[in-house]
């Protein structure tokens, strides 16, 4: 008596099931590891966002503002991002890696010289996306002389510029990180 013929398995009836478990196996498993989603270990394996998330994922924003305001607090960088993070921004340049996070640092401090320098970020927008999550926030830059040689003069507050940032952050150590941040300059 002949099998019929399996039309998924070429070979047919002549295939034992041991067989075609093991080419099932090795279809599959080199399939999945072409996918990006696909997680390397189970601690990196994707889950829907939480609440929890969302919050670590607003403070984070938090966290960058703080980073790039507050004067010796430019090191922070380094845990805000990821090794390989790209950075874009109109204002301050293009940057990659971790020598671009260093320079960018540099850059920071340079900018806030003579001037306090608020990063007012809003309307933070969290949505999943591939292996990460999309931030996308408003924010309002403000700008004050700082104290020295013009103390007896009034520190008047201006809004230098506006604009959007448009994130993708990704869990790494346990912690959220920027991998990509772009900025985008609101026009006059």
């Amino acid at each position: 008596m002949q099998r019929a013929r399996n039309r998924f398995y070429p070979c047919g009836a002549s295939c034992s099931r041991s067989a075609r478990s093991a080419r099932e196996l090795a279809l599959t498993s080199s399939a999945l590891r072409n996918y990006r989603w696909v997680p390397r270990t189970l601690t990196e394996a994707r889950m829907p966002l939480n609440a929890e998330d969302r919050i670590e994922l607003h403070e984070l924003m938090a966290r960058y503002a703080h980073a790039i305001d507050v004067v010796g607090a430019e090191s922070a960088v380094f845990d805000i991002f990821t090794d390989d993070a790209e950075l874009d921004s109109p204002a301050s340049g293009r940057f990659a890696g971790m020598d671009g996070l260093r320079h960018f640092a540099q850059v920071v401090a340079g900018l806030r010289e003579g001037r306090i320098g608020r990063h007012l970020i809003t309307n933070v927008r969290v949505s999943e996306e591939g292996d990460g999550a999309r931030l996308c926030a408003c924010y309002i830059h403000t700008s004050t002389p700082a104290r020295g040689a013009a103390a007896a003069e009034p520190r008047a507050i201006q809004v230098t510029h506006s604009g959007s940032y448009d994130c993708f952050a990704v869990r790494r150590g346990g912690r959220w990180r920027l991998r990509r941040r772009t900025v985008t300059i609101d026009s006059a």
